[in-house]
């Protein structure tokens, strides 16, 4: 006897944004609380979807905010001891594998802490993002990094945090790399969805379907980066709480031949 297919409404299917396959949203995503930033809640009606072209979660653009949004702002203004805890656990790594660093740009900065540790160090130090900043003894680029033409010779492009963000992963892993010069690192942080508590899937936050456009598993995302040129040296996967910015993402530090 034939099995009727199953037919998903249009609502719960989502084309892949890298494959274009469509596929079934399995899991329903968080949205703030227009109050209060600190406060989540289950969206009914977008979610993410699965798809083992590069084993990626993703939601549809049409679910993403448009424009700025101040959420950032709240949440990034007093993180400065978080953001150090990145430079005081791998900057001693980037200095190992790199001891001529003279040139730092950080992707989509928000807080100035980081630049002021690499400042600290000797580093010439850029800071690039979308909206409008000005950082006191930091040159700033105000520019969407996914259409900002960048000079090539960064010894150090540090992007935290701002993958899951970018609306075409594949360009902008292009991108990433290109802006790297011959020896020089990247250090990618991201959410990482392989860590998630499946009895209970909705406390992990990065559902935000009004932010996070891409969420890769990493080693899918390491074999994406290789594609592009650059070879692994450094992967920690974060289950640490309260260090860092983030539980539950994983750090990568490649070097670019």
């Amino acid at each position: 006897m034939a099995v009727e297919p199953v037919v998903f409404p249009k609502r719960m299917l989502q084309r892949c944004p890298l494959c274009a396959e469509p596929q079934p949203v399995y899991l329903k995503g968080h949205v703030f609380d227009p109050q209060d930033c600190r406060q989540l809640h289950v969206s009914h009606d977008m979610g993410y979807s699965f798809c083992n072209c590069r084993n990626i979660w993703f939601t549809k653009r049409e679910n993403l905010q448009d424009g700025y949004d101040d959420d950032y702002e709240k949440k990034y203004a007093g993180a400065s001891p978080f953001l150090e805890a990145y430079a005081d656990k791998y900057f001693p790594v980037l200095k190992y594998l790199k001891s001529d660093i003279k040139t730092f740009i950080e992707v989509g900065c928000i807080n100035p802490a980081l630049l002021n540790k690499a400042k600290s160090e000797g580093w010439e130090t850029l800071a690039l993002d979308i909206q409008p900043r000005s950082f006191e003894g930091h040159k700033t680029i105000v520019a969407d990094f996914e259409k900002a033409e960048l000079k090539k010779d960064f010894d150090v492009v540090w992007a935290s945090h701002v993958f899951e963000h970018f609306l075409n992963p594949i360009a902008a892993a292009r991108g990433l790399a290109d802006a790297v010069k011959p020896d020089g690192l990247l250090f990618i942080a991201m959410p990482d969805p392989f860590q998630i508590d499946w009895n209970n899937y909705l406390s992990w936050g990065h559902w935000h379907v009004r932010e996070h456009h891409t969420l890769w598993d990493m080693g899918s995302f390491i074999e994406l980066m290789e594609e592009n040129g650059l070879k692994i040296k450094y992967a920690y996967r974060n289950v640490t709480a309260g260090k860092f910015i983030c539980t539950g993402d994983y750090h990568l530090i490649f070097r670019k031949p």
